[in-house]
């Protein structure tokens, strides 16, 4: 058990949580633009878990030592959009 805020912790609620945010991001997505479909909330939800995870994993290891908070958050969110795109590829959603 970890003291709350403490860098790459993880838990069952900030999972939940987190992932939770990733599947409101995506139904939001999903009713307020018709071109995301059922296929694109999906890779929505998992770009955004992935981030989540690659923040915590970043967080615990690199950060004080390499980069501060914002290069971890900078290289989280480079890491969700690079799957989100190679994911939105995969499944046919979009071309090269």
């Amino acid at each position: 058990m970890v003291d709350p805020g403490t860098d790459g912790a993880v838990t069952w609620q900030g999972e939940l949580a987190g992932s939770a945010g990733a599947a409101l991001i995506a139904a939001i997505a999903f009713a307020a633009f018709g071109t995301v479909g059922a296929a694109g909330a999906g890779v929505i939800v998992a770009a955004g878990m992935v981030g989540m995870t690659v923040d915590s994993l970043l967080g615990a290891t690199i950060e004080g030592r390499l980069v501060g908070n914002q290069g971890v958050n900078f290289l989280a969110t480079l890491a969700a959009a690079l799957v989100g795109a190679a994911l939105a590829v995969a499944v046919g959603l979009t071309a090269l």
